[in-house]
């Protein structure tokens, strides 16, 4: 008996115009992927995730190729890029848009081998809502905790506020080692972070909802920019029609400020209890669904335990 090649596991044997069709998916895919990091992570996650979704299903047996082998192909420049730069540079808090694409192609490549083995289709439609469903949750109700967890894990433990010397609305010095007996709720931000801006409205209704508390005190922190000058920066917030103060610094406080308190990127939230300790120093979240360093939960247990 004699035996004939398996057509649809030879790379070598794909028309032409089939590859150009899966070189296009693959650009298209990975261009959607990559440009939708313009939006925020929990966008990026649900592009990502649903795009890939997407490409499994557009699978074609006259590919000439294994599903195994058209997954592999479609994904991996995504993969080399993003998931690499990732892992390179630590980067936990991306790790679910990472690796997402990979588990959502072959999720699209199963229910595309379902429906040719004659799932029908109506059940198919279901499958796919489901999984598009679950792809929401996790990046509008998963990933603000994931990204919680990420940049606050290393910001866990207690530490002595430093010494670090801010400037005041008026000019005076504001020592931040010197304010026990206060909790201080601190927004950090900087004149070239438009989320920043975007904040503040949630920063203003942090402040009033505690307004009744004396014990509590809510600053905005512009972290000044290398080439920025004070007067300059000073002039900004003359815009704002918030009820919270506003705090500055130099080049130097600056650079303390982001080796001492571990600010590597704005907006940040930096709470210091009545002792004059940092009790977290991370990313800004008063969401409800977020449970991982909710500011509120913070500013609470700061209010009854110290």
């Amino acid at each position: 008996m004699i035996k004939t090649a398996t057509p649809h596991l030879s790379i070598k044997k794909i028309r032409p115009k089939n590859w150009l069709l899966i070189l296009l998916i693959v650009a298209v895919s990975l261009g959607i992927s990559l440009l939708s990091g313009a939006l925020n992570w929990l966008n990026q996650f649900v592009i990502c995730g649903i795009t890939y979704l997407l490409v499994g299903l557009l699978y074609r047996k006259d590919f000439r190729i294994s599903r195994l082998i058209y997954g592999a192909i479609v994904v991996l420049p995504f993969l080399s890029i993003y998931a690499v730069y990732a892992v390179v540079h630590g980067f936990s808090h991306i790790y679910p848009i990472a690796f997402l694409p990979m588990i959502s192609i072959f999720t699209g490549l199963l229910f595309n081998k379902l429906f040719a083995d004659g799932m029908s289709k109506s059940l198919i439609l279901t499958y796919i809502s489901a999984s598009i469903a679950i792809i929401l949750l996790m990046g509008y109700f998963g990933m603000p905790n994931w990204l919680a967890y990420s940049f606050g894990k290393n910001n866990a433990d207690r530490f002595d506020a430093p010494p670090i010397q801010l400037i005041s609305e008026n000019g005076e010095t504001f020592d931040l080692n010197n304010q026990s007996g206060k909790i201080l709720v601190l927004d950090f931000w900087s004149t070239s972070c438009g989320i920043c801006y975007k904040k503040f409205p949630d920063f203003n209704r942090l402040k009033q909802k505690y307004a009744s508390k004396t014990e509590i005190e809510f600053y905005a922190v512009n972290l000044i920019q290398p080439r920025e000058q004070l007067s300059a920066v000073k002039n900004v917030p003359g815009s704002f029609s918030y009820s919270f103060k506003t705090l500055y610094t130099d080049n130097h406080s600056a650079n303390q400020i982001r080796e001492l308190l571990k600010i590597n990127a704005v907006p940040a939230i930096v709470i210091i209890n009545k002792n004059g300790e940092v009790v977290y120093s991370g990313d800004f979240n008063i969401e409800k669904y977020v449970f991982v360093g909710n500011t509120y939960d913070l500013i609470e247990t700061a209010l009854k335990h110290e």
